[in-house]
């Protein structure tokens, strides 16, 4: 067990090492994202856009501008997640080949590249997540950096299974910068106001980018659409009507009466079982429509 940990600190250490001497990658983040965001903000059009958010199932008004800039972040940090890990896959792989057949554990190298993207993560969406609440106010801070940290999952484990795939480091740059492009121009509402296409929901992005829009712009708590056997799993109760306890037959009768509706009160005896039933509802007294809010449920 020691001989593990031991194993995976000394890959983590030099993956963390890998990174932070990538100074293309490190000048990105610095100063990529903030330009990125600021241009966006200086250049991109003012007025009200509505699009439809299925992270919440209703149609959501926002800025053009700063629509822009929540998708512009997204694709930043999913392009230079991608950026990193791959290239440091792809830089260690002949080591790591050489590693492995001496000897050396071959789950401690992966889980050191999963910890190092673990840790980019954190401090990629920290460093975006502020640099977009000094542009404006967001609605739901702690969603909106949920989102940017599965965007900078999604495409850093792809950039790390690219590492392993691909033969070349133009290859890499290729799938890396040509997939973020596609995705987040699939995903945002100004390029695809429609957003209804059927494989939207199979890309990277598709959680990420409906969850950051809804988060930054309204209060309302995120829920992704369920299968229709799910029933009544949209409602959060704050709608719904609550009945007291009683007969079915009576409550149905309370409420068409208060509807106006003529309810008959002709029913034929169905057993000695029924009968008993309907004794033990008269025996509580008249059915009472309660207003919402006040009764109890079910």
């Amino acid at each position: 067990m020691r001989h593990q940990w031991t194993a995976f600190t000394v890959a983590f250490g030099f993956t963390l090492t890998g990174h932070l001497r990538n100074r293309l990658a490190m000048a990105m983040i610095a100063f990529f994202i903030p330009t990125w965001i600021y241009l966006v903000r200086a250049t991109a059009l003012n007025k009200n856009i509505t699009f439809n958010s299925s992270a919440l199932g209703i149609d959501v008004v926002a800025s053009m501008n700063r629509t822009i800039q929540v998708s512009s972040s997204l694709h930043a940090v999913a392009v230079i997640a991608g950026f990193m890990m791959f290239m440091a896959t792809f830089s260690a792989r002949d080591m790591d080949l050489r590693l492995v057949l001496a000897g050396y554990p071959r789950l401690q190298l992966l889980a050191a590249k999963l910890g190092a993207l673990l840790v980019v993560t954190a401090l990629l969406t920290c460093y975006t997540l502020g640099l977009l609440r000094l542009s404006w106010p967001l609605a739901q801070p702690g969603a909106v950096a949920a989102a940017l940290a599965a965007a900078i999952l999604a495409y850093g484990g792809l950039g790390i299974m690219a590492g392993y795939l691909l033969r070349s480091e133009l290859e890499g740059f290729f799938v890396v910068v040509m997939a973020t492009l596609i995705d987040v121009a699939m995903q945002s509402p100004v390029s695809n106001p429609a957003g209804d296409q059927a494989f939207l929901s199979a890309l990277p992005l598709y959680g990420p980018a409906q969850a950051a829009l809804a988060a930054s712009f309204t209060h309302t708590a995120l829920r992704f659409p369920r299968d229709a056997a799910g029933g009544d799993s949209w409602s959060d109760g704050s709608h719904e009507r609550t009945f007291d306890h009683g007969c079915p037959e009576e409550i149905s009768a309370g409420v068409a009466g208060a509807c106006g509706a003529d309810v008959s009160h002709d029913r034929a005896e169905a057993g000695d079982q029924a009968a008993g039933r309907r004794a033990g509802c008269a025996s509580r007294g008249p059915a009472r429509l309660d207003p919402p809010g006040r009764g109890r449920r079910w």
